[in-house]
């Protein structure tokens, strides 16, 4: 199983080749849908790491302090990257979902959802249940 920060550098890369938009806030956002719909829909984690809910939505820390540095700014390709090519299929329809929305677009958007509203009390460090993620995605998989 891939980490949350291979995740993240596979999903920098499809951005950079789909000649899209990616920023470290957009990047965390990306990476609690792609977590949620790969629970739902294969009925496992994506990734082994925690996302924790944070002021501005969904965060995987690890992967926050990775990128971080580069603060609002879009993430270049830039760095050597895992292959993973048995997501390659999921990152693209992910992209293609998500990918056209804007960070901030997709912050209000988490902001709406059970897995954030439940779990955010105005500490940074409370950890969203992987269960809570998977069962708000398999609902919606249902619908």
């Amino acid at each position: 199983m891939p980490s949350a920060l291979h995740i993240a550098q596979a999903l920098t890369c499809h951005a950079v080749a789909q000649k899209g938009s990616l920023t470290p806030l957009k990047l965390q956002k990306m990476l609690y849908y792609a977590q949620g719909w790969h629970m739902a829909l294969h009925g496992a984690e994506l990734f082994p790491d925690e996302l924790e809910a944070w002021a501005h939505g969904p965060v995987c820390p690890e992967v926050y302090h990775a990128f971080k540095g580069f603060g609002f700014n879009l993430i270049p390709a830039q760095f050597p990257v895992q292959e993973l090519p048995e997501f390659n299929d999921f990152i693209t329809k992910l992209w293609a979902a998500y990918g056209p929305y804007s960070a901030k677009s997709l912050e209000e958007m988490t902001h709406q959802e059970a897995p954030w509203l439940k779990s955010y009390d105005g500490s940074r460090c409370k950890i969203i249940p992987k269960e809570l993620i998977r069962s708000y995605f398999s609902c919606l998989a249902r619908s």
